[in-house]
């Protein structure tokens, strides 16, 4: 959604603004989600990402 957002702002396209308020939260939604799903206290000092 954030990508549809830019491509009106560089065409010059004039979005309602009731679809401009539902993609904002739509996108910031979003990221309260992902931040609200990340697991605390398993970080490992030690843990380069690999994994085999």
């Amino acid at each position: 959604m954030p990508s549809f957002v830019l491509v009106a702002l560089v065409a010059h396209l004039v979005l309602p603004s009731w679809l401009g308020l539902v993609l904002m939260s739509w996108f910031v939604g979003g990221f309260v989600f992902l931040v609200a799903s990340m697991r605390p206290g398993e970080s490992d000092d030690h843990d380069d990402g690999a994994r085999l």
